[in-house]
């Protein structure tokens, strides 16, 4: 599921635990792939707590895959700022059609 929307393989990344470093050894943000598969990783663990009715083991990784998966998107719209303007002249074009008509 993650890998549909973020664009990364997670085959062959499952850990048997969900690691929690938060940021690398030399103070700097996990890379976009770590962040995948850690979040893949707590969706994963959570559903099993899911299946085994260990409700406070899944409320644990819903809010370990919540940080990672907040983690992704400030990473992503850091790295996307021209995402912006391309929505600005989507709008601007628009409004200008809105006032020929």
């Amino acid at each position: 599921a993650l890998e549909s929307l973020f664009g990364a393989s997670t085959e062959g990344n499952r850990a048997d635990s969900v690691v929690d470093s938060g940021s690398a050894e030399d103070g700097t943000s996990d890379d976009i792939k770590s962040l995948i598969n850690k979040a893949q990783n707590a969706y994963n663990k959570a559903i099993e707590a899911q299946k085994n009715g260990d409700w406070a083991e899944y409320g644990k990784y819903i809010g370990q895959l919540e940080k990672y998966l907040t983690q992704l998107s400030d990473q992503n719209s850091t790295s996307t700022p021209a995402a912006a303007p391309a929505a600005d002249a989507a709008d601007t074009a628009a409004a200008e059609a809105d006032d020929a008509a």
